[in-house]
């Protein structure tokens, strides 16, 4: 049930005795951070006064090979180290208020990139009212279970997505939990999410709704979509298996396209390694998209793990003369990480 129980806690391994853990009703129950990789390892916690800090974050050093035999001689290194952190008091009503950062900075190919998000929150036993830059909260709340290590599978789950800037809420009831954005724009997000353990297997059903926009491979045209996923996951001990399915509709410039796509994951722990392996298949107007994704990690001490990720991704569509995907990548990824 292991890696069940991390679904259950956001992502976050569980240690019922830790200090952090006791502090955690007064940290925020969504996660903003939208990245790739996070850190597996409960938040620093520390209170002064009446208001509660909480930080974690991680380190990641890696290098980058692409496979494709255009480029095979491509060798590249990248440094990635992004932080969550949030400050939270309690008002006399027993309303937890807060203030949420998250950063990550980036090396890659030389190029220097930082990207943050904000949000400020009201929660209780109702659930949380958000505000800020939290695009990607439904998407965290309702995705699959990640591939382990770097593996990273292109095309799962909708092209289109929220602005940046916008609003909602997320609660908890009983097994179900639901979360709801609405962007600067309009667009919306909602996801819903059922998860709890039966007997000696735990069971994850997730469905999602999304109204937003795609940029095309062309660099100008903007998309507008609709998409409908659904989610399944299956955990028994430390095996996972994971399955999505969706279809989505995009029209641009009097364009008008459907898509369907499908992904489906395995992830086994054993000792102090996991691994993964992902696949994923879909059509647009009859062209087809394709991804595939292989994972490891080792943890070598607390907090300290090697990762290796295999990624494939291959997607020419055009409809009429819009390039909306133009992708034929093949990568290897190893890194060594630290989370805190």
């Amino acid at each position: 049930m292991r890696l069940f129980i991390r679904r259950l806690a956001g992502g976050l391994a569980v240690s019922c005795g830790s200090a952090a853990l006791a502090a955690s009703a007064m940290t925020q129950d969504f996660r903003l951070n939208g990245e790739r990789l996070s850190s597996f390892e409960e938040p620093l916690a520390a209170q002064f006064g009446d208001i509660t800090f909480s930080l974690n974050g991680l380190i990641d050093g890696a290098l980058d090979a692409d496979l494709n035999d255009s480029r095979k001689d491509d060798l590249d290194g990248r440094l990635t180290t992004n932080f969550e952190m949030s400050a939270v008091t309690q008002l006399p009503i027993r309303w937890n208020v807060g203030l949420a950062y998250f950063g990550q900075y980036e090396t890659i190919f030389d190029e220097d990139s930082y990207t943050d998000n904000i949000a400020g929150f009201i929660s209780g036993s109702w659930g949380t009212i958000v505000g800020g830059e939290v695009a990607d909260i439904v998407k965290e709340e309702t995705r699959r279970l990640r591939g382990a290590g770097n593996a990273r599978l292109a095309f799962d789950g909708p092209l289109g997505g929220l602005d940046d800037w916008g609003g909602g809420y997320v609660g908890q009831f009983g097994p179900s939990r639901m979360s709801t954005i609405i962007d600067e724009h309009g667009d919306v997000d909602f996801g819903w999410v059922w998860a709890r353990p039966v007997g000696v297997a735990g069971y994850r059903y997730g469905l999602r709704y999304t109204n937003g926009d795609f940029r095309a491979d062309d660099g100008v045209t903007v998309f507008e979509t609709d998409a409908v996923t659904g989610t399944f996951e299956h955990s028994y001990g430390r095996r996972n298996i994971s399955i999505g399915l969706g279809t989505e509709r995009l029209e641009a410039l009097g364009v008008e396209a459907e898509r369907w796509y499908s992904s489906a994951g395995w992830q086994y722990q054993f000792g102090n390694i996991v691994l993964s392996a992902e696949g994923h298949y879909g059509e647009i107007e009859g062209e087809e998209e394709a991804s595939g994704a292989l994972g490891a990690q080792y943890f070598l001490a607390r907090g300290l793990s090697a990762n290796l990720g295999i990624n494939y991704n291959e997607a020419v569509v055009t409809l009429e003369t819009i390039p909306l995907l133009n992708r034929d990548e093949l990568q290897a990824l190893l890194s060594l990480r630290y989370g805190y």
